[in-house]
């Protein structure tokens, strides 16, 4: 289902502003599937010794007909309010509309997306100043399915909260960075057109000031349009008269030219078949030679890809391989690097869904299923404040965009993560601290962990 809304002002991609002044922001994802980390007392499910508890949401219960439709409708609210909206509170805390749920598709096919239309002036201008980040308030049963972990199900939604920090992380949050300009504080009276005249007396007759700026400024509009039309309407006669003087010109041409001799008619003609057969030439040539550059460029991106692609296959094939690797056409090669990819992911993002490896696939095409793969569990374990920790430990500093990121770059930081979150498992004192002499450990560099990492897969 596709929903217009009319915009008179584009702020970017996902943003826009309405004639009344409204902020609707499109594609905003409100929830998703997967599992979520509660602390042992925000939930029914018992955590039983678990420092947090775990609760998986399925697709069929966040996609369920009834809970995307309680969706629609629902009030925006600037950041949880303390209790749900109702009507007895709605106008106080209501600060917009949710509209159009909807299930997203390919990658993104785990996530609720909804659109928003903001009406409320100082939550307009909080998301202006950064603040993006959406959490879905809802109600939920919860089931019990082990030692602190659970599952929600019969999720109603109450509303959509604008929040600094969502549980969801900073996958669910409004999209188009672009920044909204600032209102025009201060109007100008223009003088109106006579047509408006009569309209402008009845707003200041009402006492309606805002009215009168309005027609005003439409009023300063229409003029200059007019002005502008008038002026294009100027050139177009000119180009025109230009124009037939040239024709009549040309005319005349014509006429003189017919009063030439038999000789030199004839010498024109050979002259005029001679100069249309060197431009026949000419743009034969200049199209032999355009082909052929176009196959040429054709020809290195494609052995370029293929190199790439061999690169990629010597990289994550078993040691000893690479020159096997770099020439085969299924994937049995990446058979050992893909199971080292499912472990380092269900320690990075337990419970994540493990996809089916083909060893006659095309290796291309498992090659991109594991890095789709890696990308996806990096994205789970960074709503989850332990290996946030961590990714940002390993980027030092750098911005965590997985977007923006090479498959060779996500392959590092991957296993960089996997092998810290290994770490951290098998260690029972606190984190960052030697067992046996209580000193404090000094952090590996990323240098640290890639050599460590190259070591370890090299090993195998």
């Amino acid at each position: 289902m596709a929903i217009r809304f009319y915009s008179v002002e584009q702020l970017g991609p996902k943003q826009s502003l309405t004639p009344e002044g409204y902020l609707l922001c499109l594609d905003v994802p409100a929830s998703r599937t997967g599992q979520m980390i509660y602390g042992p007392d925000e939930t029914p499910v018992k955590a039983d010794g678990e420092e947090f508890v775990r609760i998986n949401r399925t697709d069929e219960e966040v996609f369920r007909p009834d809970a995307m439709a309680s969706l629609n409708g629902k009030s925006v609210t600037n950041d949880h309010p303390d209790e749900d909206v109702s009507p007895a509170n709605w106008k106080e805390l209501e600060k917009g509309v949710v509209m159009n749920p909807r299930r997203g598709k390919g990658s993104e096919d785990d996530l609720l997306f909804v659109d928003l239309l903001i009406k409320d002036p100082d939550t307009i201008q909080a998301v202006r100043d950064g603040k993006r980040e959406v959490s879905a308030g809802y109600d939920a049963e919860y089931f019990q399915t082990g030692p602190g972990q659970g599952e929600q199900r019969n999720i109603l939604f109450n509303h959509v909260a604008l929040v600094e920090k969502g549980r969801c992380g900073p996958r669910c949050a409004i999209g188009d960075h672009a920044s909204i300009p600032q209102p025009v504080e201060k109007h100008q009276m223009a003088t109106p057109s006579k047509w408006l005249k009569k309209i402008l007396d009845r707003a200041h007759d009402a006492k309606d000031e805002e009215e009168m700026k309005k027609i005003a400024d439409e009023a300063a509009e229409e003029e200059s349009k007019a002005k502008k039309e008038a002026e294009d309407k100027a050139r177009d006669e000119a180009e025109k008269e230009a124009e037939e003087k040239a024709k009549d010109k040309a005319r005349d041409a014509e006429e003189h030219g017919k009063r030439l001799t038999s000789l030199e008619e004839g010498h024109k003609e050979i002259l005029g078949k001679l100069d249309e057969l060197s431009a026949k030439v000419g743009d034969k040539a200049r199209d032999e030679e355009e082909e052929e550059r176009k196959k040429k460029e054709e020809e290195e991106k494609e052995a370029k890809d293929a190199e790439a692609v061999e690169g990629e296959l010597a990289e994550e094939a078993p040691a000893g391989t690479a020159d096997r690797a770099r020439k085969a056409r299924d994937s049995s090669f990446l058979e050992e690097s893909f199971q080292d990819t499912v472990a380092l992911a269900e320690i990075i993002a337990p419970g994540i869904a493990i996809p089916t490896f083909d060893r006659a696939a095309a290796p291309i095409k498992s090659l991109d299923q594991m890095c789709g793969f890696r990308r996806k569990a990096l994205d789970l374990a960074y709503v989850q404040a332990e290996t946030r920790n961590m990714i940002d430990e390993v980027l030092a500093g750098k911005e965590f965009d997985l977007k923006a990121m090479k498959c060779d770059r996500v392959r590092d930081l991957f296993r960089a993560v996997g092998a810290m979150k290994r770490k951290a498992n098998n260690t029972p004192v606190p984190r960052g601290w030697a067992r046996d002499t209580g000193e404090k450990v000094v952090p590996k560099t990323l240098a640290d962990i890639n050599k460590m990492n190259r070591e370890r897969f090299a090993a195998k």
